[in-house]
């Protein structure tokens, strides 16, 4: 289990369809004091919704923006659904610390920045 407010706050930011996985993902790199690196909250520090981050957005200088800040954000960036609570109170097992949305909406993911470099490449995602 994660800590609870991973269960209020870190599934605002994954309640998108994408469930477990991503927390499993985001659980590991909270335990490794690895920043977050989640889209959603750098949008939300925009406060504007895109398709895309750019690497200028990865640079606002708001406490939301979860590539600049270890840890999650100081509060939800959305309203969790149940399915995503109940993901991160009993996440799965999957090692992995990575995942992207290729170009048609599909998750993919990787248990190294190796393995993730190449999924980068693979969907034009670099």
């Amino acid at each position: 289990m994660f800590p609870p407010r991973l269960a209020t706050v870190g599934t605002g930011a994954v309640d998108r369809g994408r469930g477990g996985r991503h927390l499993d993902g985001r659980g590991h790199r909270l335990a490794a004091g690895w920043p977050l690196q989640i889209d959603a909250t750098v949008l939300y520090a925009k406060g504007v919704w895109q398709s895309t981050v750019t690497i200028d957005d990865r640079k606002i200088n708001s406490p939301y923006n979860t590539y600049l800040h270890t840890g999650l954000p100081p509060g939800p960036i959305a309203n969790p659904g149940i399915e995503a609570i109940d993901a991160a109170l009993q996440p799965a097992d999957t090692g992995y610390f990575f995942y992207l949305s290729d170009p048609q909406g599909h998750n993919h993911y990787a248990k190294t920045n190796e393995e993730f470099a190449r999924l980068l490449k693979q969907y034009g995602l670099q």
